[in-house]
């Protein structure tokens, strides 16, 4: 992940068991309780945001994100969940990712300030708030070899064309 903000460059990336981000080439280490796999970043004023997932050896993979080194979890390791976006909005923080069932079955997701809200879809990869509106892109499996690209506007999906029936998903969203 990468990001620009007030002429410093930022870049976030991972360790085996550390998060890690550069502020112009000076690496700082956010160490973790597992595997560490950064998926995003954020900049806000003087606030670095990474999101991603903790995967401790005794529970399920966490999605978690890091304000200035914290972590804040948004799951509890009882089943699988991943952060694949964030974004943040005044003092508000969104991120978007899935979490599984109890069945092991995906679900999209975004949490805004650690409120989960579920997605009608596998998975949501990227997120954007404009007016204080959550605007997500993703996917959802249609049949055993065909998934569909789609984005949703706060809990309203949209689905995209898939006009090869094959495998595709959204993964990124800009919203001017």
């Amino acid at each position: 992940a990468i990001n620009a903000s007030n002429g410093n460059v930022y870049v976030a990336g991972y360790g085996k068991t550390s998060a890690l981000y550069w502020v112009n080439g000076q690496k700082s280490e956010i160490p973790a309780n597992g595997y560490v796999y950064v998926n995003a970043m954020f900049v806000s004023g003087s606030d670095v945001y990474i999101a991603g997932e903790v995967r401790p050896v005794d529970r399920k993979p966490i999605a978690q994100y890091w304000k200035n080194g914290s972590p804040v979890a948004l799951t509890d390791g009882t089943r699988k969940a991943v952060l694949n976006s964030i974004w943040v909005d005044g003092n508000d923080v969104y991120a978007a990712g899935l979490e599984q069932d109890d069945r092991g079955v995906n679900h999209a997701k975004y949490w805004k300030n650690g409120t989960a809200t579920e997605l009608d879809g596998e998975e949501a990869k990227g997120i954007t708030v404009v007016n204080a509106q959550a605007y997500m892109t993703g996917w959802e499996i249609v049949s055993n070899q065909t998934t569909i690209a789609k984005f949703w506007i706060n809990d309203k999906s949209f689905a995209l064309p898939n006009m090869d029936n094959g495998l595709i998903a959204g993964t990124a969203i800009v919203v001017k």
